[in-house]
């Protein structure tokens, strides 16, 4: 059994009870794949492979599973492979490979000058990756033909380095379908655009171009300081149950929403996909580089701050466990009333928890754009009801 990216684990799941459950029947899996004290002849019929950030490495040694796999009694059964980060040969081997199956070239001194520009940048693959993918478009559309009229299969230094016609190097890249996408959501009217300029005043985010500060934002995570890909659930077919983190409060608004999800995924900058164990669609960052490689995400972080950021994500766990709540008192609306300690029990969840009133109080305190009228719908209503609580 392979379990691949396992700091999601402690990323991307809140809740200590599912973290614990998970733990739990992963060691139950261990013990029965393990040769039994009765039995030192018996043979395990499992193979459990974890692949992990090293960034999380001590997470995982300090959780309570990584201290049932460090126990003496089944120190033989777990061992770790350490994977060094890759040299130039290694991503050389990378960058030429899948070119020389597509019968593709480099320009003398192209390769050199890619992996000068690699060298010692983090997340350096998924970074080629998008680079390379980027540069053959580029070559496909723009690299002319031969005598033949076929195609030339060669990567230019042109194409790659040209900050007007080619890609603006590794950097230029990501940083350029990424403010392209940024510029074409801020078409504004030339009187205005001319009425700025005149005043030397910035020419204010359009709509589209606010959602999109939004939607990235909320496809970050942060864990210990470290800035990571978050999934973002934003529909369910045939679900009652769920509730999206960008339903907003009006139809306008969603359709802004829609629409620059579409070009997210045009661009290549998110992937949309569908959880097969839920049945809800996503949508996450195509790429770890949109986080520490694009300067102007960069840039909103470092505006609405980390602590606000971690609030965010509070907030919504808040929302999602106040809706399991009174899912639950609905469903047992008639029981409550007859048995008081249920009743109390659901609904005083959300007012019990201190980590809640203290999210909510300091969101109601910060004045960030949290509350701004176009953040989703479902944290307007929470916010509501607990301001009522925590007034009342």
């Amino acid at each position: 059994m392979l379990i691949d990216q396992f700091e999601e684990v402690f990323t991307d799941c809140r809740k200590p009870e599912e973290r614990q459950a998970f733990f739990e029947a992963l060691a139950h899996l261990f013990l029965h794949a393990v040769p039994s004290q009765m039995d030192a002849e018996e043979e395990g019929c499992l193979r459990l492979a974890i692949t992990i950030r090293s960034d999380f490495e001590w997470q995982l040694e300090a959780s309570e599973f990584g201290q049932f796999l460090l126990a003496e009694s089944r120190g033989a059964y777990y061992n770790i492979f350490r994977l060094p980060a890759m040299g130039l040969d290694q991503l050389r081997a990378a960058l030429t490979g899948p070119a020389e199956e597509e019968i593709f070239q480099f320009e003398a001194g192209l390769v050199d000058q890619i992996l000068k520009d690699l060298n010692y940048a983090p997340a350096a693959l998924p970074l080629l990756s998008f680079s390379m993918q980027k540069l053959f478009q580029l070559t496909v559309a723009k690299g002319g033909t031969d005598k033949l009229g076929e195609p030339i299969r060669l990567f230019t230094k042109h194409l790659y380095a040209d900050e007007k016609e080619g890609l603006g190097g590794v950097s230029g890249a990501l940083r350029g379908s990424a403010d392209q996408l940024y510029q074409s959501l801020g078409e504004v009217d030339i009187a205005t655009e001319s009425e700025a300029a005149q005043a030397t005043i910035a020419i204010p985010e359009t709509p589209q171009q606010q959602t999109l500060r939004k939607i990235i934002l909320r496809l970050i995570n942060l864990s210990e300081g470290v800035a990571t890909r978050r999934r973002v659930y934003h529909s369910a077919t045939g679900r009652t149950d769920f509730w999206s983190e960008l339903d907003y409060a009006n139809d306008q608004d969603d359709a802004i929403v829609k629409e620059v999800l579409e070009k997210l995924e045009d661009a290549q900058l998110v992937i949309q996909g569908q959880d097969l164990g839920n049945g809800q669609e996503y949508i996450e960052l195509a790429h770890d580089s949109l986080i520490t490689h694009w300067p102007t995400s960069l840039q909103w972080m470092q505006e609405i701050g980390q602590d606000n950021l971690i609030l965010q994500r509070h907030l919504w766990q808040a929302v999602l466990d106040d809706k399991k709540r009174q899912a639950h008192h609905d469903v047992q609306a008639n029981k409550a009333k007859k048995d008081s300690n249920l009743s109390t029990k659901t609904s005083t969840l959300w007012d019990q928890n201190p980590k809640l009133i203290q999210t909510i109080s300091a969101v109601l305190a910060a004045g960030t754009e949290l509350l701004q009228s176009s953040e989703p719908t479902a944290l307007h209503k929470a916010i509501k009801r607990l301001e009522k609580k925590l007034v009342g």
